[in-house]
């Protein structure tokens, strides 16, 4: 680099204005004379440029910047701007000692002397490549925000208008297909019991196949009309006794119970905030499925609880056959069932229903399980009150 010669006047001007710029460490601050020529170097220049004053001092200032970045002429256009215009600013690439380049935002305004006259310019910039990269950083996930929002709205409005769709089938469910069945279910017992000996044993294995069919059809359809209205049509979340809910699952299972001799034990459970209707079908249905899928040996089934800070933890825990691992996830799919085909009795809904359920009270369910071992349901009710909690307690 080349030294050009200054005025004493511009070197006494600069040697006032360095010791007060070079207080400044944040900011690249160096003036220009007329011609812009650097005269002037704070520490803040040389701490982000990397060249020290003694090597830049009379350069002419648009070897800063990259010529691959800014258009040719760029650093006079800026200078002539600031002359005719007052003080500019720009956003633009500068180009360290190194060669590496990083973004600034720089400041060019004109600087006179005491005497009001022109002689020269003062030019101020910050590396803002980081800033830069906060920002759109802040945008692209303001942008993924936005999209992850409108997402769940269509979700949502999916969701709304599955349900609705569901209520409407249930709602024909309950009165259009529950009457005819109801007449195939009286008609085909009505014939069992008149006319089965006049039967051959296909006749009679034919037929008991056609009443077990259209029972589990209507149980399949009920069970069906329940699933889809226990959002719609279920009781506010009241203190609920989880010991009496329970106690009532019990009760109205105590011929299947007492069929596969089983011994049920539990835990004295807490008083929460439940609908206490779903909370005993909750029980009922996870007893159900522990009695269904038992081994030849007495079942035993254990309800406990465990109290977390913002939950209850709920299990029901059985030493039945268990589940194979592959399966853990689609038992809670309706109309899901596992284990072979002869053995399915139910409607396969009972376990997407306490899926719901447990939905409802915006918790989750889970199982873990070891085959030939048992199976362990948990799952959780939240202590804290919810704002759709709230809105059901108006209807209380």
């Amino acid at each position: 680099m080349t030294s050009k010669k200054l005025s004493s006047q511009m070197k006494n001007h600069h040697e006032n204005f360095r010791d007060t710029v070079n207080l400044i460490k944040n900011y690249a601050i160096f003036t220009l004379d007329l011609e812009g020529h650097i005269t002037s170097w704070n520490k803040g220049a040389e701490f982000i440029e990397g060249w020290k004053e003694e090597e830049i001092l009379g350069e002419y200032f648009d070897f800063l910047y990259p010529n691959n970045e800014i258009e040719t002429g760029k650093p006079q256009w800026s200078l002539q701007t600031a002359r005719d215009e007052g003080i500019h600013e720009e956003e633009g690439y500068l180009k360290k000692k190194n060669g590496d380049l990083f973004l600034a935002d720089i400041t060019i305004s004109p600087m006179h002397d005491e005497n009001n006259l022109h002689i020269g310019y003062i030019k101020v910039f910050k590396d803002i490549t980081e800033r830069k990269l906060v920002e759109t950083r802040q945008l692209d996930a303001n942008l993924l925000l936005k999209q992850e929002i409108e997402r769940r709205k269509t979700i949502e409005a999916d969701l709304t208008r599955s349900n609705e769709e569901l209520e409407t089938f249930a709602s024909v469910a309950s009165h259009d297909l529950q009457e005819p069945l109801r007449m195939v279910v009286s008609y085909l017992q009505l014939i069992e019991r008149r006319y089965e000996e006049k039967f051959d044993q296909d006749g009679k294995e034919f037929l008991h196949f056609a009443v077990d069919g259209a029972n589990r059809m209507k149980l399949l359809i009920s069970d069906l009309v329940e699933y889809s209205r226990i959002d719609t049509l279920g009781k506010p979340l009241t203190q609920t006794d989880a010991t009496q809910a329970l106690q009532r699952a019990t009760a109205n299972l105590t011929v299947a119970i007492e069929e596969a001799h089983t011994q049920i034990t539990y835990d004295q459970l807490p008083v929460l905030r439940s609908d206490p209707v779903q909370l005993t079908r909750l029980f009922q249905n996870l007893l159900v499925n522990a009695i269904k899928y038992r081994r030849e040996e007495p079942l035993k089934i254990h309800i406990g609880v465990e109290e977390q800070e913002q939950a209850w933890i709920f299990h029901v825990e059985d030493n039945g056959r268990g589940i194979e691992e592959k399966y853990l996830q689609s038992i809670f799919v309706i109309f899901k069932q596992v284990g072979k085909r002869a053995e399915r009795t139910g409607s396969g809904v009972g376990l997407a229903i306490a899926k719901k359920i447990v939905a409802r009270h915006n918790g989750t369910i889970w199982v873990l399980s070891t085959v030939g071992k048992g199976s362990t349901f948990k799952f959780s009710i939240p202590k804290l009150v919810t704002k759709k909690e709230e809105n059901n307690d108006q209807y209380e």
